[in-house]
């Protein structure tokens, strides 16, 4: 009994474990299809409303936004740290997706007043200074009012053509992010500073289609990030929620209605609105943890 317990738990990870890597995948292809190909300033594929809206416009980063270097050692010290107070984050709080400072170390009240030039908004855009120089994460409602270290660069969209979202998930294509590392400076470990970061040129297309295209891409790290939660639960052995647990006749997936979209069939349907079908490959499941392609 106990061995066909462990082996179904087993089957349930590596099937939930494929899961998870078909959304990455899926995600990977749809953001080569929705941002224009290197030297190109129209993209593959483009929902139905700015079909024909023209060329996208090249920008560099120091045009449509403020960057600054966080605080350097001198001003903050570890000594400095209290148990209760304003959290300030560095390197290590930037998350694949958002900040993840449930860890952060924190400040006094008189602290922050101090430094207050390095107190986050929500939209910023904080990258790593040095090492990874091609991390980076979007501060949210939850984080605003934080702080950030000396070991980042913040990034703050000062113009109303742009939006911060969009502008997060265009860092996170890896052209961006190539041209980033290739930037960067240093013979030991590659760094950044302000003037490297303005100097960075993306394309953007008009602040609807930026929203448009933020807003489904963000809800496909929401799914990505559910069911890596998921996934870790189980390898944790932790209980999931019940609402979470495969229900009879769900052949083994996992619900997640909680989320923008509970499954790649919803995102189909939800891209199918807006996008060339021909264009967009989907995944479904078939409860054995094994992907097939439909069109």
């Amino acid at each position: 009994k106990i061995a066909d317990c462990l082996s179904s738990l087993d089957a349930l990870i590596a099937a939930q474990a494929d899961k998870l890597d078909a959304f990455k995948t899926h995600k990977k292809g749809l953001m080569q299809q929705l941002f224009p190909r290197e030297g190109e300033t129209v993209p593959r594929l483009r929902f139905a409303e700015f079909r024909g809206a023209g060329e996208w416009e090249v920008k560099q980063l120091g045009e449509i936004s403020n960057i600054r270097t966080g605080p350097f050692g001198s001003v903050l010290h570890e000594s400095d740290y209290v148990e209760f107070g304003t959290p300030i984050i560095t390197v290590e709080h930037l998350g694949e997706f958002w900040i993840e400072g449930d860890n952060a170390p924190k400040i006094t009240d008189s602290d922050k007043e101090r430094l207050s030039p390095y107190v986050l908004s929500e939209g910023d855009i904080v990258f790593s200074r040095v090492g990874s120089v091609d991390r980076s994460a979007i501060i949210r409602d939850a984080e605003k009012g934080w702080l950030f270290s000396g070991r980042l660069l913040r990034l703050r969209v000062i113009t109303k053509e742009n939006f911060s979202a969009f502008l997060n998930q265009m860092l996170k294509h890896e052209p961006s992010k190539a041209q980033i590392r290739d930037n960067a400076v240093g013979q030991t470990m590659p760094s950044l500073n302000t003037e490297i970061l303005k100097r960075i040129s993306l394309s953007f297309p008009s602040l609807p289609e930026q929203q448009k295209i933020a807003a489904c891409l963000s809800s496909l790290d929401a799914l990505i990030a559910a069911q890596a939660d998921k996934l870790d639960a189980l390898k944790t052995h932790e209980r999931p929620d019940a609402a979470t647990l495969p229900q009879p006749g769900s052949g083994g997936r996992m619900s997640n209605t909680a989320q923008p979209f509970a499954s790649l069939d919803d995102l189909a349907r939800h891209l199918r609105e807006g996008l060339d079908k021909k264009y967009v490959l989907l995944f479904g499941f078939n409860g054995t943890g094994k992907t097939r392609l439909s069109m």
